[in-house]
């Protein structure tokens, strides 16, 4: 998965996909967009695989940069 906006060919900045946190499990949510219309986004035959400590890893790094610049602007 990339980030919005980061060259992904067919997406822009405004498309995307969010994600919650639900019963401590993450689900990912279409920000503009059907759910129909992002199958395969999470594939691609040139992608290489990632595990699942790694996209937590990223997960985590997210949330903590979220965090940090919420907590900045009080």
């Amino acid at each position: 998965m990339t980030r919005p906006g980061t060259g992904n060919g067919n997406r822009s900045a405004d498309d995307g996909i969010g994600y919650e946190i639900v019963d401590g499990k993450v689900v990912l949510v279409p920000k503009n967009r059907s759910v129909l219309d992002l199958a395969g986004a999470l594939y691609g035959p040139v992608r290489k695989a990632v595990s699942i400590e790694d996209v937590n890893e990223s997960i985590a790094e997210a949330a903590t940069e979220r965090y940090e610049r919420l907590r900045a602007r009080r």
